[in-house]
């Protein structure tokens, strides 16, 4: 048999033009150009973190200090040493508030009554209780009838009346019948006695570290209605700001003088005063220093417990402010302080910080409660105390609310030199 030939299908030869071929590798080219530039840029990127980190790191090793910082600095680099009268002397037991829905109306009446006279710091022995009669004698200064406003009020809340309130003003004596729908309560007898007295005091409340900023809690003290006193820094930034805005609102200032510590650190200005400074070099800043602030009836230290451990400095210091009229108030950031025994031997007016309010920053509320009534016990005990605290925006606020409370005790919140002029 005859083999046929069979003829295979024409396929097309497909070719790849020059054309194709270029811009092929023009794309292989490109990709391998953009792989290279993405390496690139992941490489820096990496470098920049590392740089950036290494320098972060660098920077909090050996940062400069914040000097608008160091109105915390006071108190966290350089705790103050417990005053003599110390919180362990007082015991201050948080009250646990009972649950009034659990008592007849009787017990809630009474429970309300003991809370007014406790506000008014009236003492136990002063109230005699005999069924429903309660007899109270009051000092003279103390008058019925604002208890007895306080009384008609919580009678109000608690659904009863106050009937038959009569006052005899030539006995001195103030009669008060609270009522149910069905019978009557108690019946509440005023009467004065002007051999009993309220144990009470006068308080100065010094604010330390103006000068560094204006802001809501700088503006809340200037503003606050209770005489506190101001302590300005020298030289800051709002310092002559802060001064004009006392005068205006009628506060007094002190001038906050710059000390040097043991531990932490201190604005080193012009102000600052060094143990290593001269005996006249300490008068020049000091001098200085008051110039700035000419309206300051005195000094307190910022914080200083190496320079007020040293008799040499504080005498320098107390010769210049004798030679100006100005009182001294040691901040008592150190248990070890010289400065009561120099300022006695100058005949320098002084008074001496017994604790402050804060801690730090941020304090807990109730902390800065606790210390007002350290500060109304030596009150009552030695019949006036200086407190310090510092502009925080926590110290403002527990301020505007105990305060009050204190002054319907009978304590008087005054101006630091009120206590050296007046005793």
């Amino acid at each position: 048999m005859k083999k046929t030939n069979k003829k295979r299908p024409y396929k097309k030869r497909t070719t790849v033009t020059k054309r194709k071929r270029s811009s092929l590798s023009v794309k292989r080219r490109y990709k391998r150009k953009e792989n290279k530039f993405l390496q690139f840029t992941t490489r820096a990127l990496r470098l920049g973190m590392l740089f950036g980190v290494s320098a972060f790191i660098i920077y909090m090793l050996f940062k400069p200090e914040d000097r608008s910082k160091n109105q915390e600095q006071t108190i966290i680099e350089e705790l103050p040493a417990p005053p003599v009268d110390s919180m362990e002397e007082f015991d201050f037991v948080e009250e646990v508030t009972p649950n009034i829905n659990t008592m007849s109306t009787t017990e809630k009446l009474n429970y309300s009554l003991n809370k007014i006279f406790k506000s008014y710091n009236i003492n136990e022995t002063w109230i005699k209780r005999k069924t429903r009669a309660i007899r109270i004698q009051l000092p003279p200064e103390l008058p019925a009838e604002i208890i007895v406003f306080d009384i008609i009020q919580t009678v109000k809340k608690l659904g009863l009346k106050c009937i038959n309130s009569k006052e005899n003003l030539k006995r001195s004596h103030s009669t008060l019948m609270v009522v149910s729908k069905k019978d009557t309560l108690f019946t509440i007898f005023f009467s004065k006695n002007k051999d009993i007295q309220r144990p009470t005091g006068k308080i100065a409340i010094i604010i330390d570290d103006f000068g560094y900023y204006e802001n809501k809690a700088i503006k809340s003290f200037l503003e606050f209605e209770y005489p506190i006193t101001l302590s300005i820094l020298p030289g800051q930034k709002h310092t002559k700001v802060i001064a004009q805005k006392a005068k205006q609102h009628g506060k007094q200032i002190l001038l906050h003088l710059p000390m040097e510590p043991k531990q932490g650190r201190v604005e080193d200005t012009e102000f600052t005063i060094l143990t290593t400074l001269s005996e006249e070099q300490i008068a020049a800043r000091v001098k200085k220093a008051l110039d700035v602030l000419p309206d300051a009836v005195g000094v307190n230290n910022h914080m200083g417990s190496k320079a007020t451990e040293n008799e040499a400095v504080m005498a320098a210091v107390f010769k210049e402010l004798k030679r100006h009229n100005k009182m001294f108030i040691d901040s008592k950031t150190t248990l070890n302080s010289v400065s009561p025994g120099v300022a006695a031997l100058y005949n320098l007016k002084f008074l001496q910080n017994a604790t402050f309010l804060e801690r730090g920053k941020n304090e807990e509320k109730q902390h800065i409660r606790n210390k007002l009534k350290l500060a109304a016990k030596i009150a009552e005990r030695k019949g006036k105390v200086v407190i310090i605290g510092h502009p925080y925006q926590e110290t403002i606020e527990v301020l505007k609310e105990e305060l009050p409370k204190l002054e319907k005790q009978g304590f008087i919140v005054v101006p630091v030199s009120e206590l050296v002029e007046g005793g």
